[in-house]
């Protein structure tokens, strides 16, 4: 991580360099007319530069938040997976043995006026009617287990996706619940979930670019929660995931009753490399991403927050996509 951060901040300043070039205050700023084609193409390349930068953050910051969460991500597959092993494992080692001994003595015990008193006694013995009742139970368990799993993985997947500028039909709440699953095993001990999902027509969007917005959301809910628990008083927080939709937009909010964001840093919270995090926990890009991503969208994020009660983000995107500039013509 540290490695593509220095690459990153490398080229930020290569860029950075090359436009003071451009426009260098030693020199005067040339006249349409004088504009030559080499510095057309090398505007060009710097534009080319500058966008490639921009994915290698976004793909730096996802796999960051990747790492951050392998742990946890590892234990959500681990638990339904423990279930389906060891059921499977009763099944085959023991409730599969007593059926066949059931059947083999049914096969071996003669005809005659006492078979059916003794096909009950050994029912009972070996306990058929309850291991077919419990078998039943396990495989629609271990069903359960493997369809959260895959649910997990399509989340990764989702979030993992090669970047494209795609947009595609796709709806709100499978986005913010990819995210949600992602980022569960953190969740889930801080905090309370309340969903509040309204049904909204699709929008069209970037679903793996929006699960990292929201991911990030969740993820620095989470965070603004854990300072403020006590096991005696609070041993839980609370996080509202809200989906709406206006006549033009779809609607998603974030909010938590965490510790809140003060005054003096509301207004710096999506400026690049800004963090109140100490030194090795946060590179201060999360949030950046997060408003340039709603921004490709032609979308719009805002944030209300009281320092000690709580923070609300509120994003906003289009329903149908509009490429920039079209809006204005």
């Amino acid at each position: 991580m540290k490695q593509s951060l220095d690459t990153i901040i490398t080229l930020l300043s290569s860029i950075d360099s090359n436009l003071k070039g451009l426009t260098g205050s030693n020199a005067p700023a040339p006249k349409p007319a004088e504009v030559t084609t080499h510095e057309v193409v090398k505007d060009s390349a710097i534009e080319s530069e500058l966008k490639n930068t921009q994915l290698m953050l976004l793909h730096s910051e996802k796999m960051a938040s990747l790492g951050s969460m392998a742990a946890g991500v590892a234990h959500e597959l681990n638990n339904p997976l423990a279930w389906i092993l060891s059921n499977f494992q009763i099944i085959g080692e023991k409730y599969i043995r007593n059926l066949k001994e059931f059947f083999d003595l049914i096969d071996e015990y003669p005809d005659g006026p006492d078979f059916r008193e003794f096909l009950s006694r050994e029912r009972k013995r070996l306990k058929i009617d309850f291991m077919l009742e419990d078998i039943v139970n396990m495989l629609q368990e271990s069903t359960e287990g493997a369809l959260k799993m895959r649910k997990i993985v399509e989340g990764l997947r989702s979030f993992a996706r090669a970047e494209g500028d795609d947009f595609i039909e796709a709806a709100m709440s499978d986005i913010v619940d990819n995210a949600l699953s992602i980022a569960f095993n953190q969740v889930k001990y801080v905090a309370n979930i309340h969903k509040e999902y309204q049904s909204i027509p699709p929008a069209i969007v970037v679903p793996s670019q929006l699960s990292q917005v929201y991911l990030n959301l969740i993820i620095n809910a989470v965070q603004a929660i854990k300072p403020t628990l006590n096991k005696a008083t609070r041993p839980m927080g609370n996080l509202w995931l809200r989906i709406k939709s206006d006549e033009e937009n779809a609607i998603v909010e974030v909010t938590d009753d965490g510790s809140g964001i003060s005054p003096q840093n509301i207004s710096r919270i999506f400026d690049p490399f800004f963090t109140t995090k100490v030194v090795g926990e946060g590179t201060g890009l999360g949030l950046h991403i997060v408003y340039n991503i709603v921004q490709k969208h032609n979308g719009n994020i805002t944030v209300d927050s009281k320092e000690g009660e709580g923070t609300t983000f509120r994003v906003s995107v289009p329903l149908i996509h509009k490429e920039s500039g079209e809006e204005n013509g």
